[in-house]
Parts: C-alpha cells; sequence; structure tokens
C-alpha cells in the first residue's frame, strides 16, 4: 500500500526498540548509571551481531525501475516548498534528537532509578507503535501534510512540560506524547513526500530527506543539546528543544504556500515551473 501503510511496517522497528530499552531497563534499575551503561554496550553489540546474522536468510527483490537522472533529482531540490519541508524537519528532528541522546542523562540529573529511562523509552515507543499502526486511517480523515503543524505543537508542550517535571511519574509520562510528536510526524511526512517522487522512485526522495532533515537534525540537536546541558542544565537543554520546534512552527506557517505537488519524472532536466 506504498506510503499510505508506511506506518504499519515500521512499528515493528518500534515495537522491538522499546521491548529492548525496557526489558534491560528493569534489568539495571538497581544499577549505578555507569555501570548500567557499561553493560548496555556488550548487550547492544550481541543484538546487532545477531540481527546481522538473520539478515543473511532474506530474500529481497528489487523493483525492476528506471534509474533516476542526477538532473532529475536536483530539480526536486530547487523545489522551494521541498526545501521549506526539510529545514522544518531538520529542525523538528533537532529537538526530538535531545531526547533520543540526551533523555538518560536527564532523567540521572534529576535523581531517578536508571529503570526510569527504559520505561520512559518503553511509554513513548508503545504510543508510537499505536499511532504508526493507525496512520493510514488518519490521513484518510486529514490529508498528511495536515498533521504536520498539530505534531509540532504537540512537541513544543512535550518539551516545556518535561523541562519542568518533578517526578519520575511526569517524566516518564510525558513520553507519551511520543506517538504524535514522532510517529504521526514521521508517517505523515513519508505521505507527503510522495508529492514530489511517485512510488517506483520514492527511495530516492526518501534518501534526500534522511540526509538532510534526519541527519543534519541529528548533528543540530546533539550539538546543541549537548552544549546546553554542559553549560547550564538538562532543563535548560529541553527549553531549548521546545525553541527548535518553535522555529519550524513560524517556518511552517511563513511557508505553507509554497508547498504544492511535483510529480517526479526521472529522466527530465527541464526546470520547475
Amino acid at each position: 500500500s506504498g506510503s499510505e501503510g508506511y506506518g504499519r511496517v515500521r512499528l515493528w522497528g518500534g515495537a522491538g526498540f522499546g521491548a529492548s530499552v525496557l526489558c534491560f531497563g528493569w534489568a539495571v534499575g538497581g544499577l549505578p548509571y555507569a555501570e548500567a551503561g557499561a553493560r548496555a554496550v556488550p548487550v547492544f553489540i550481541a543484538l546487532t551481531g545477531g540481527v546481522a546474522l538473520v539478515s543473511l536468510a532474506l530474500n529481497v527483490r528489487l523493483p525492476n525501475t528506471r534509474p533516476a537522472t542526477t538532473s532529475a533529482y536536483g530539480r526536486l531540490v530547487r523545489s522551494p516548498g521541498l526545501i521549506a519541508l526539510l529545514a522544518i524537519s531538520c529542525l523538528h528532528w533537532g529537538a526530538i534528537s535531545v531526547f533520543n541522546v540526551f533523555y538518560g542523562l536527564y532523567v540521572a540529573e534529576l535523581g531517578f532509578s536508571a529503570a526510569v529511562p527504559g520505561i520512559g523509552v518503553a511509554v513513548s515507543v508503545s504510543l508510537e507503535v499505536v499511532v504508526f499502526f493507525y496512520a493510514r486511517q488518519l490521513f484518510r480523515f486529514r490529508p498528511a501534510h495536515w498533521w504536520i503543524l498539530p505534531c509540532l505543537l504537540v512537541s513544543i508542550l512535550r518539551w516545556v512540560m518535561t523541562a519542568q517535571v518533578t517526578s519520575a511519574v511526569s517524566v516518564v509520562a510525558w513520553q507519551a506524547t511520543h506517538g504524535i510528536s514522532f510517529a504521526l510526524w514521521f508517517a505523515a511526512m513519508m505521505k507527503v513526500l510522495d508529492d514530489y517522487a511517485p512510488g517506483e522512485q520514492r527511495i530516492g526522495i526518501q534518501g534526500l530527506f534522511a540526509a538532510i532533515a534526519i541527519s543534519g537534525g541529528g548533528m543540530l540537536g546533539t550539538w546543541g543539546g549537548g552544549v546546553l546541558m554542559e553549560l547550564w542544565s538538562g532543563r535548560v537543554m529541553f527549553f531549548g528543544a521546545a525553541v527548535m520546534e518553535g522555529m519550524a512552527v513560524l517556518l511552517l506557517l511563513s511557508t505553507r504556500r509554497l508547498f504544492h505537488t511535483v510529480r517526479f519524472d526521472p529522466e527530465s532536466s527541464q526546470s520547475l515551473p
């Protein structure tokens, strides 16, 4: 079912990630953070090695499609709407990267048990799986691009409240919004990218999205979050994540008229209209 059913495939990755983090969190809940981190490394290597071995048994058949020309992708890169979407996504993913990388350190800074980060991630991923499963129905209720703004607004609330938590329950509970903050946004973006490339060539545009928005946003959030936490505190860091989301909202509101459908021609070298 293409990008419309993307969420029902992607949810399995989230489910596996959440289950492994929850189980590991329970296993090391009574240990100091340094010792828990030291044990995480060999567990990660073992799980990754197991996945690599299992992948050898996969029989993947790639579709027989025409390779896209460099000039065709050049046309996409020059699309103002796509440029705006990538910039918005870069800011949003930067904020999410703050959570992905520094959530455990923040919980430790607050003085909670080493089991709390695992529980928080498990809660966030549980809602992620649910939203990925129902994303297709949501896109039939409202078009995918309509959901991007609500996702950003919920994310602002998430980071502001995470920055103000005073208990282990609250620092976990607010991560339930991850289903909207990440899963709905990510599924919506996969659907929106179809406006720029049809099914056979979608891998190229998704690669562009991953290279610019995910990699760029990841570097932005990891660097910025680390600086804020080292110079001030984890609370300031999450307020910084909220600021990045606010910038994404302002950019979205100021560029919404640029979003339009540009069908991808893998052989064309003509300029965009």
